[in-house]
């Protein structure tokens, strides 16, 4: 289960890069908070009763199979960035992802697509990352990553957004940029020697931008 440490580089390329570059291509050990919050990320998905052939974004893919999965069980045209070059090519490399999935390196502060490109925003960790990064240097933010997945949203869209931070922390961050329609607890077996109060380990929102507040998950 993995979970952004406060005070690392978590908006530079370079950092990622670093990280990934020793990595197998069929290694998932950076699926962040684990295997559970993948399945829940998925059932928020199909509970939108997206069509076949949707366009939905993934940003900061990293090594996570969210995108092939969305792929192949809902038949969605998915375009899957990451930052980091390395991890780019990395999922480019994993046996079957070339052909499921469009992979593109970009900063997810500064999306390379037009207004209103996709149906379906999915943000797996890349908020709570950033977050911990203090923006210095011109990397991204929280709030950029934000701006832009409610700039490439189509009306009717939705942000499914995975954060290990409860309702209350995250609020501030949403406040003026979208509506929360809902949001699904994550809760995960203990870990070996791990101790742990009894909470979840993240949760699932689903959102809608300010400006397209009044459309329904399932309308998109």
């Amino acid at each position: 289960m993995r979970e952004p440490t406060a005070g690392l580089p978590y908006g530079s390329p370079a950092y990622w890069d670093a990280r990934y570059a020793g990595q197998a291509a069929d290694d998932a050990c950076d699926e962040w908070y684990g295997g559970a919050a993948l399945e829940a990320v998925l059932g928020v998905a199909r509970a939108l009763c997206l069509r076949p052939g949707t366009p939905a974004l993934e940003i900061g893919c990293g090594g996570s199979r969210l995108a092939e999965r969305l792929a192949a069980e809902m038949q969605l045209a998915v375009t899957a960035t990451d930052i980091s070059p390395a991890a780019v090519g990395r999922c480019r490399r994993r046996e079957g992802a070339a052909a499921a999935v469009t992979w593109e390196v970009a900063d997810a502060a500064a999306l390379p697509f037009p207004p209103a490109s996709f149906s379906l925003v999915l943000d797996k960790g890349v908020c709570d990352a950033l977050d911990c990064d203090d923006g210095a240097d011109g990397t991204p933010t929280a709030a950029a990553a934000l701006a832009e997945a409610a700039r490439v949203l189509m009306p009717g869209g939705a942000l499914i957004l995975a954060s290990c931070r409860e309702p209350a922390d995250r609020a501030p961050l949403l406040a003026g940029r979208f509506v929360t329609a809902g949001v699904l607890e994550v809760w995960a077996a203990v870990e070996a020697g791990r101790a742990r109060a009894p909470c979840p380990e993240a949760y699932v929102y689903t959102l809608v931008p300010v400006s397209g507040a009044g459309a329904l998950p399932g309308s998109v």
